[in-house]
């Protein structure tokens, strides 16, 4: 069912393009960012690439919570993640947008839905928030199960971060998969070699871009 407390994207920005990239810890992010940033550049596109929590006095703070340096309730989190949200937008989204740029962003206020009513935050407070900020244009979910995710971390870390527990990543899914309907997220699998789930979501995207009228691109072959 949809949610109705959702706003809505009702037309296309007039300058640039907001596209986000959501999924788990875990779920490959980070380097699917970097493929679509060099997959976009190498056809023409302007190209500017941030992720939250941002580089600011907030979302650093905020990494420190989550390397678990310090503590703060979870309802103190997500209201911080909402402070850098409005930074992160204000001094980086917003001018490279005007400049007709393309924006991605690896994470944005979804995941301060997902996580944090996962977390026991009621989701009133969190959608009272996230109707003053800009719906992306594009949100692509990047969706792996859980235990894969882990298995990723444990391979690739020493420490785990606050979140990435199995039973918190479960219940954060399924909170990105209820989302996914209610906001149109583009849904990619990314149980897949690295490679293969780069190409899928540079095809989503790249459709997309055409459909939207925002610069012709060469197809991925």
């Amino acid at each position: 069912m949809q949610d109705d407390s959702a706003p809505k994207r009702e037309k296309p920005n007039e300058k640039g393009l907001f596209i986000v990239l959501e999924g788990i810890d875990g779920s490959g992010k980070t380097t699917i960012m970097k493929n679509l940033e060099r997959y976009l550049c190498d056809r023409g596109y302007t190209v500017y690439s941030t992720k939250e929590p941002s580089s600011g006095d907030a979302g650093l703070f905020i990494r420190s919570v989550l390397r678990k340096e310090k503590v703060v309730s979870q309802r103190a989190l997500q209201l911080l993640f909402w402070a850098d949200r409005a930074d992160h937008i204000d001094r980086e989204v917003e001018p490279h947008l005007a400049n007709n740029e393309i924006v991605i962003s690896d994470r944005y206020m979804f995941s301060t839905i997902a996580y944090g009513t996962s977390s026991g935050v009621k989701k009133e407070m969190l959608y009272d928030i996230l109707k003053y900020f800009r719906i992306p244009d594009l949100t692509l979910y990047i969706d792996i199960p859980a235990e894969v995710a882990l298995h990723r971390i444990n391979h690739n870390r020493k420490e785990a971060e606050l979140f990435e527990r199995e039973s918190v990543l479960k219940a954060v899914r399924d909170k990105y998969l209820e989302l996914s309907k209610a906001f149109n997220f583009r849904v990619i699998n990314g149980d897949k070699p690295e490679e293969e789930v780069s190409k899928s979501v540079q095809r989503t995207v790249q459709g997309f871009l055409e459909e939207m009228s925002f610069g012709a691109g060469q197809e991925i072959v």
